[in-house]
């Protein structure tokens, strides 16, 4: 919420959010400002601030959900967990407080299902509803694959990164290593750490929902231009509604449960256009495939890993050129240039 109200104040509109600055409340609530983010928490879990949006009501133009795949999947529990944030599944109460006001949910990782849900959840009616969708493909990112040995440690993994990262040192290109949990991101990081040195610790970071918030204000800062960071260790709470700057190498340390998660985390490279590369690495064994079929299919199988992507979505494959800068399966089809 920071780094979008910034840019909108430097654009020259009146912008804030929900706890930037206590001294804002009163000017928020006499409806000074044109743009106010908030969170979730704020909006329907704060009495203070429900009452605040029903004195605004009829000032308010659109409420817009960013990021609003995670009104599902950080929103909503299940019988072996419980959510990560419950008030992102509330959101849809607005439209009790605000029944004329309407709402566009935003978000560039969902397919079919999903957005069946998340409709649902924000109480759209479909009669009223306009659909805007795009493919998720993002032709200049390589998408590979690698089974990991079940017997495999983490230094193991990635020796081979912290060799070229110790040769390399701050030339190295930035990465980002997404792991499923917060104990495989510390792993991990401990490795690093006991490789590299605390010395250089500036120089490779871990993020996850636990990181107290001054650090992931460091980071953040930091991935947000050509800082100092060359890799970073997180889990998916990294990079929510932020463009981090320069990054060309995505891995994927263990398969994702759900096709938006894999593509939203593959997102975070090329967003300059550049060519880049994602790498999905799993363990072979089968008892940890608890996953999506066609996550399944698109790590492990011998088709175009583009082409599953796009059909999990519904959506057509654009032709990448040259070949072998589609997926590591295109790249070893004869007469690929």
């Amino acid at each position: 919420m920071k780094e979008q109200t910034q840019r909108l104040c430097k654009l020259g509109f009146k912008a804030t959010y929900i706890g930037r600055d206590p001294t804002e409340d009163d000017a928020i609530n006499k409806g000074i400002f044109k743009f106010i983010f908030a969170s979730p928490e704020a909006l329907v879990g704060d009495r203070k601030w429900i009452d605040v949006v029903a004195n605004l009501r009829d000032r308010i133009k659109v409420i817009v959900v960013d990021e609003a795949h995670t009104v599902v999947q950080w929103g909503e529990g299940n019988k072996h967990h419980e959510a990560f944030r419950e008030h992102l599944s509330h959101i849809g109460e607005l439209r009790v407080i605000c029944p004329n006001v309407p709402i566009a949910a935003l978000t560039a990782t969902s397919g079919p299902l999903q957005r069946r849900k998340i409709m649902k959840s924000l109480c759209f009616r479909t009669s009223e509803t306009v659909v805007i969708s795009e493919s998720p493909d993002r032709k200049n990112i390589k998408m590979s694959s690698i089974c990991i040995p079940n017997n495999s440690d983490i230094e193991e993994v990635f020796g081979w990164l912290i060799d070229e990262f110790e040769a390399k040192k701050d030339a190295l290109p930035r990465h980002i290593i997404f792991a499923e949990s917060i104990t495989d991101v510390s792993k991990i990081y401990s490795i690093f750490r006991k490789r590299i040195g605390i010395d250089k610790s500036e120089t490779y970071e871990m993020f996850h929902s636990k990181t107290v918030e001054g650090k992931k204000e460091q980071i953040r800062s930091d991935m947000t231009k050509e800082g100092k960071i060359r890799i970073l260790i997180c889990t998916n709470s990294a990079g929510m509604g932020v463009n981090f700057y320069g990054v060309h190498n995505v891995f994927q340390y263990g398969l994702q449960r759900e096709m938006d998660t894999l593509v939203q985390q593959m997102g975070r490279a090329g967003r300059d256009g550049e060519p880049s590369h994602e790498l999905i690495m799993y363990k072979c064994h089968k008892g940890q495939l608890k996953q999506e079929e066609e996550i399944v299919q698109l790590a492990k199988d011998s088709q175009c890993r583009r082409d599953i992507l796009c059909g999990s979505y519904g959506s057509k494959i654009e032709k990448v050129d040259p070949m072998h800068m589609c997926c590591d399966i295109c790249e070893k089809l004869p007469n690929v240039n």
